[in-house]
């Protein structure tokens, strides 16, 4: 049940949030400071919004419950990153760093000519809107339930917070809220994943790890293993082309040194590597 306090801590996030919008506006004094920082972002928030950019709310709802009905499979979904992210730091993340332009749409007129850099902008547009829509129907329906607002009031209220900090604030504001965020997610899945393994009933990792069907981790058991690789080669080959595009440059040319771009992607890497254990400890509790 929501208490008080839940409804006071929900608040006072969304109206911290549209703060650091109105806070981070003095930074942007050109288009540079507005899309890229400058090329002045410490590596550490870029990293930080990176990784967070990297998953969504869809981790915690539907990625759990698939590993609550069939296991661990769908780490793929996530380690699939890793391969992608060693790319990016050997080769990719210097490349882009170094394309000097202020925004990443820049570099496809550069490259590929004004008709392309025109059709891949409005192609990019409805198809935006639509993701854009969805992602805040989502959060609308947790947020209308809580706050017991009607939908379309609360999809209005989100939808303003959301503009005026990136608005108002460009891509310092953006990056602060990430960097927040991830703070937030890091500390409450922490917590949640020890109090679950301290219940008497799980008996720490090892119980747990006792407790869960065979097929939650002997995927073979789910599906033939050929299929297992089809889909695991797929997955590979989605991340690479999605970590490793000209759209996801954006945050190299907010680093400061080509130092700071190798630095920045260890954060997804580590957070990659360590989050989704953490993550599902609770989903494979309950099975």
């Amino acid at each position: 049940m929501i208490t008080l306090y839940d409804y006071i801590i929900i608040g006072f996030y969304l109206v911290f949030m549209l703060a650091i919008g109105l806070v981070f506006r003095r930074m942007s004094k050109d288009t540079s400071d507005y899309f890229r920082a400058g090329g002045a972002m410490p590596w550490w928030l870029t990293g930080a919004s990176a990784w967070i950019f990297s998953f969504s709310a869809w981790t915690f709802t539907g990625a759990a419950g698939k590993v609550y009905e069939s296991g661990l499979l769908v780490l793929c979904v996530f380690y699939a990153t890793i391969f992608a992210l060693l790319f990016a730091i050997w080769f990719t993340c210097l490349r882009f760093r170094r394309m000097r332009v202020i925004t990443w749409m820049e570099a496809v007129r550069l490259r590929y000519g004004p008709f392309n850099e025109q059709f891949y902008t409005w192609i990019k547009l409805p198809l935006l809107l639509l993701f854009s829509g969805v992602g805040l129907n989502a959060i609308g329906v947790f947020m209308s339930a809580v706050f017991n607002i009607e939908m379309s009031y609360m999809l209005i209220i989100l939808g303003v917070v959301v503009t005026l900090v990136a608005f108002a604030g460009g891509s310092w504001a953006v990056l602060a809220s990430d960097f927040v965020q991830a703070f937030l997610i890091v500390t409450i899945t922490l917590t949640t994943a020890i109090m679950v393994l301290a219940r008497p009933e799980i008996g720490g990792l090892g119980g747990l790890l006792d407790k869960v069907p065979s097929a939650h981790l002997n995927w073979t058991e789910l599906a033939r293993p050929e299929l297992i690789l089809i889909w695991v080669i797929g997955t590979l080959w989605l991340k690479f082309s999605d970590e490793n595009n000209m759209e996801r440059s954006t945050m190299y040319l907010m680093t400061r040194s080509d130092k700071d771009a190798r630095r920045m992607v260890l954060i997804p890497l580590i957070g990659t590597l360590i989050g989704p254990l953490i993550w599902f400890i609770p989903s494979m509790a309950a099975t």
